[in-house]
């Protein structure tokens, strides 16, 4: 939950560029790479 919380942190910032924060959080679970990726796409549309 940590890393989630911190990639999505990362993400919401804009400290680093998305793809480094979703490919940090992205060894945790699949469900967390899918929901990332979704988040990514809903904020680009």
């Amino acid at each position: 939950m940590a890393a989630f919380l911190c990639a999505y942190t990362l993400i919401a910032t804009e400290k680093i560029h998305r793809v480094a924060a979703a490919l940090g959080g992205a060894g945790i679970d699949w469900n967390v790479i899918f929901l990332l990726l979704g988040m990514m796409i809903t904020v680009e549309c």
